[in-house]
């Protein structure tokens, strides 16, 4: 970029410097790509067609910080939803139905008043611990979240699984394996994963990016 070649030109930054930069903007080249391609195929989906029994939903957090700089390490590399947007979804609930909200601890707060929007009781929280920590403001992440809230009765069927799975960390946003085996044991009727990244056996999935991994 000119600006960097005329700050080296200048003394201004050491090469070493220069292909930090140089690698920063790449990155936020990818990264803008990657959103803008995301936006694109969201145009695109269809409506969703029925109700469901159960639904599965990792919500686009917008980070405040991320947002801002693209060439954050932590930055998303799909289109994010306020708070307010996520309250407005309308998700097609069955009269009877389960919701797994993912959530991180950056926006455990924020999820109750999401889950209230939705007309929604909350259970419990499943905790999901990981073999590594990732970012955080304040403490290093390694746990991240799902409220299991109900409407209406849905049918569950009860075992002795607790509020915690252990499970490594793989790509950006990809839950573990042991998630959907824990929600297809326990929640009979039709499933729905929105803003799915992956297929697994017994969901639908939702999602611009729902063949990623």
């Amino acid at each position: 970029p000119e600006e960097v070649k005329q700050k080296l030109r200048m003394g201004e930054m050491s090469v070493n410097e220069a292909y930090k930069k140089v690698k920063q903007i790449e990155k936020a080249e990818k990264i803008e790509k990657e959103i803008n391609e995301a936006k694109e195929a969201i145009e695109t989906l269809p409506p969703i067609e029925g109700k469901y029994k159960v639904i599965v939903i990792d919500p686009p957090w917008q980070y405040e910080k991320r947002n801002d700089d693209m060439t954050h390490r932590g930055r998303c590399p799909y289109p994010t939803m306020t708070i307010e947007e996520l309250c407005a979804m309308n998700l097609p609930m069955d009269d009877d139905c389960i919701i797994w909200l993912w959530t991180t601890n950056a926006f455990m707060h924020e999820s109750f008043h999401i889950v209230e929007a939705w007309g929604l009781v909350p259970k419990t929280i499943l905790t999901w611990v990981k073999d590594r920590m990732g970012l955080g403001d304040w403490l290093r992440g390694k746990t991240e979240h799902c409220i299991l809230a109900v409407k209406g009765k849905p049918l569950i069927n009860l075992t002795n699984e607790t509020t915690v799975i252990e499970a490594p960390v793989r790509e950006h946003s990809r839950k573990p394996d042991k998630f959907y085996e824990l929600v297809n044991n326990l929640c009979p009727g039709r499933k729905l994963e929105v803003f799915a990244r992956e297929k697994h056996e017994g969901f639908d999935v939702y999602g611009a990016e729902s063949n990623k991994f």
